[in-house]
């Protein structure tokens, strides 16, 4: 009985779906090619954000959070791609400094639980 109770549970009970948000900052092509590659070998959904040049992504992040929780979307991995100055990331399509990552991500407690990785594909990004 607990069995058929557990089986209508998990068939019955929307699950959450994977993805992997990436903030294309430089409009790298090959690089959005190989993040999906990766989404459909994990069965995970890839969602790229990007804007315009010069224009502050923390705001836009955390909209984009907000709409993967009304969607179910869990954030397994974060993906930061653009140029690294030692201030923040940028390129053509926005920037985003740590600060406004840190912005984008204030009002999603389970956006930061969730997470199992963060990736920041960034010229000089070791310094």
């Amino acid at each position: 009985m607990k069995f058929l109770a557990l089986a209508c549970i998990l068939l019955v009970c929307p699950r959450a779906r994977a993805a992997i948000l990436f903030m294309d900052l430089n409009s790298s092509q090959s690089e959005v090619a190989a993040a999906q590659k990766a989404a459909d070998e994990r069965g995970e959904e890839l969602v790229v954000l990007s804007g315009e040049e010069g224009q502050d992504m923390g705001q836009a992040l955390g909209e984009q959070l907000s709409e993967m929780e009304k969607e179910g979307q869990e954030l397994g991995t974060f993906i930061i791609s653009g140029h690294y100055d030692g201030n923040s990331f940028h390129g053509g399509t926005g920037r985003i400094t740590p600060e406004g990552v840190q912005q984008g991500f204030k009002k999603h407690k389970q956006a930061r639980a969730q997470g199992r990785s963060a990736l920041l594909w960034g010229c000089y990004s070791a310094r």
